[in-house]
């Protein structure tokens, strides 16, 4: 009979989050992106998902795209598409015009028959704003000052005639 300890390893084995890869994506808003995502198809392509988060013990959280090996059955968005070859492993995830909201953690999940089979894949999206877009706002201040010449009303060493001289 197995120990304690064996059959701990065995339930922590078992329902632990296995990822098999994990990746970085950087982008800039506005862009197109395509976070990559393939498998080795052995016969008949497999149902997948993506979704946001890492991926989890059993299913797609927060699920973006869903399908049934052959075609999308569930899209929670337009932006969202799968481009590459479904039948030959590519489903590989094409967002359109990403914003910094787009920025965090996605999950692809391929669905291969059997007990904790699954391929996972977490990718982590990190966007930034296209800098060329940004709007500058600058204030020029212009400042003019005036000088003002009041000329005495006698020039200089001239004296004012006196009254006794007429």
């Amino acid at each position: 009979m197995a120990s304690p300890f064996i059959w701990g390893l065995l339930i922590i084995f078992l329902f632990s989050d296995h990822v098999v890869q994990a990746e970085d994506v950087r982008g800039t808003s506005g862009q197109t992106m395509t976070l990559p995502c393939t498998y080795s198809v052995s016969g008949e392509a497999s149902p997948m998902c993506w979704g946001r988060g890492s991926c989890s013990v059993f299913s797609c959280d927060d699920v973006i795209i869903w399908t049934d090996s052959k075609k999308v059955t569930q899209r929670q968005s337009e932006r969202y598409r799968l481009l590459g070859d479904m039948a030959k492993g590519n489903v590989s995830l094409t967002i359109r015009g990403v914003t910094t909201s787009d920025t965090g953690t996605y999950c692809c999940r391929v669905q291969i028959k059997g007990i904790f089979n699954d391929i996972k894949k977490d990718i982590t999206v990190k966007i930034q704003e296209d800098s060329s877009h940004a709007t500058t706002t600058s204030t020029t201040t212009t400042t003019t000052f005036t000088t003002t010449y009041k000329p005495s009303l006698q020039p200089s060493g001239s004296t004012t005639p006196s009254q006794n001289n007429v």
